[in-house]
């Protein structure tokens, strides 16, 4: 009997009334089934199931608006580390592979100790796991409790800002922005892209293309203010990208950001709150002039990209910003000049908040740093061809010499890549099984991403022919959305000028 099976059966016999309700996705990640389900992240409740050093297994019940405190859980269970459950743990304690139910959290073979977040004391209604996916299991809180047997009421967690039911207002801004210096790619794709298709649906999305940002940067050891017309082609197909991966223009505004010249008047203002010193200590900037070899060649206008970033965000008032993993500090440093501007001018600009894909940074196909540059990366453009080449090139463990020898697949790029692009879980999970165990060699591993990865690519790369074969309409949807973006800039800087006294 499967787990499903096992929960219904068990809320039949106690009487306890309950829904299976349909989320219209297949999706077992958390944000899309609540996005699909048009759920709240506080009306629903996660288990999460761990062992301690000893083999003890405990089971915490979050509500999804709150994140797992590490350190309180340390305390909790008495021991200095933790780690969570897999299915291997399951079928130990007396559970089928799988999704897992509160629900069924002490009919297993060993004894579960369960602690209850104490925030679900104020549900009525829950929407849990019900061990299929694309659904969710709605019941009344009490009854859930009930279910459970044995559990402790415990303060175990903090708020989640990425998971805030605020997320979820119509109104709230969403901002993000590509700089045009080379074809996009799957890093791309998972860092900011997919979040991009979703959030669009949702929020009033400002999409751009930082032409600016472009001349800020060097290539091949010459900085590419030089060649203008690069930048103005590579605008051009990085906007193809985005709307053949699902951006819709008539969903949100798309433009480019040198048609909103009032970017850089707010940009130059904020460089006037931030220190030459703290500009100087963001993390990306000094890892970009590392990877690239720029020395001390780098432009004032690349130190200052950041204050640029920021005015781009802000302009537009935004909360949210989907981001790839390596540029959150340069989100931090527009959460440290919005609150500094409110501070000194009084209340002007929301504090961002940036939210990471999926897939928060994926490794180049020689495990560093994604680059087309480098020549690591899979782009829309690849053909069926070239993307099976570049995979079965890719790296993988290094320390597996024979098929036969047991493998890493923890931070292995091959499995990050499968996790991210291969719909068929189950046959991630059987690569991942057999491949630890010393029983599938890393070829067959490979041909079976790659056939993802084509899959994938294949229609991507198909939408994009639209906008290769008619340059007009790329050009005119980039026009109508650049007025959009400037309407909402002049509003912004009318209020920036006035709060800083400068409009005589």
């Amino acid at each position: 009997m499967n787990n499903h099976k096992k929960i219904k059966n068990k809320l039949d016999k106690l009487g306890f009334k309950y829904q299976t309700i349909d989320l219209a996705t297949e999706s077992l990640d958390l944000d899309e089934q609540v996005r699909a389900g048009n759920l709240k992240y506080s009306e629903c409740v996660g288990t999460l199931l761990i062992k301690d050093q000893r083999g003890n297994y405990y089971a915490f019940l979050r509500r999804d608006d709150r994140k797992m405190d590490a350190e309180k859980v340390k305390t909790i269970i008495g021991s200095d580390s933790f780690d969570f459950c897999d299915d291997k743990d399951l079928e130990k304690i007396g559970f089928e592979s799988g999704l897992l139910s509160p629900v069924l959290l002490n009919d297993g073979k060993k004894p579960i100790k369960v602690f209850v977040d104490q925030n679900i004391k104020k549900m009525k209604v829950v929407n849990c796991g019900p061990a299929i996916p694309g659904a969710t299991l709605r019941l009344d809180k009490d009854d859930l409790l009930k279910a459970v047997g044995e559990y402790e009421f415990i303060d175990f967690t903090q708020p989640n800002p990425q998971r805030s039911d605020d997320l979820f207002s119509s109104d709230k801004v969403v901002y993000t922005a590509d700089t045009p210096t080379g074809q996009m790619h799957i890093g791309h794709y998972v860092g900011t892209l997919e979040n991009r298709v979703k959030l669009q649906d949702r929020f009033n999305c400002f999409f751009g293309l930082a032409n600016y940002h472009s001349f800020s940067y060097m290539q091949k050891g010459e900085g590419l203010y030089k060649n203008p017309d690069f930048i103005h082609e590579v605008t051009l197909q990085v906007a193809m990208d985005n709307l053949a991966v699902g951006i819709n223009p008539e969903k949100c505004t798309y433009y480019i950001e040198s048609d909103v010249p009032e970017t850089c008047e707010l940009a130059m203002l904020f460089s006037m709150l931030v220190s030459h010193n703290r500009a100087l200590r963001n993390p990306t900037i000094k890892d970009e002039i590392k990877l690239k070899g720029m020395g001390n060649q780098f432009s004032l206008g690349f130190i200052n990209y950041p204050m640029l970033q920021a005015a781009d965000i802000l302009i537009f008032k935004a909360e949210l910003i989907p981001v790839g993993k390596d540029q959150l500090p340069h989100i931090e440093q527009s959460r440290e000049i919005a609150r500094d501007f409110n501070e000194l001018y009084g209340e002007t600009f929301p504090i961002p908040e940036g939210l990471v894909g999926k897939v928060g940074m994926l490794p180049g196909l020689d495990n560093k740093k994604m680059s087309k540059s480098l020549g690591n990366a899979i782009v829309f453009t690849d053909s069926d061809e070239e993307i099976k080449k570049k995979i079965m090139s890719m790296y993988t463990d290094p320390n597996r010499i024979h098929p036969t020898d047991p493998g890493k697949v923890k931070d292995n790029p091959v499995f990050i890549y499968h996790e991210a692009f291969n719909p068929d879980k189950e046959e991630i999970e059987d690569l991942k099984e057999r491949y630890e165990t010393g029983k599938v060699g890393d070829v067959e591993v490979k041909e079976k991403l790659a056939n993802a990865m084509i899959n994938f690519i294949a229609p991507i790369r198909e939408r994009r022919k639209k906008y290769e074969d008619n340059p007009d309409l790329l050009r005119e949807i980039l026009s109508e959305g650049g007025k959009k973006a400037r309407k909402e800039a002049k509003k912004t800087m009318s209020e920036v000028r006035e709060k800083m006294k400068l409009d005589f």
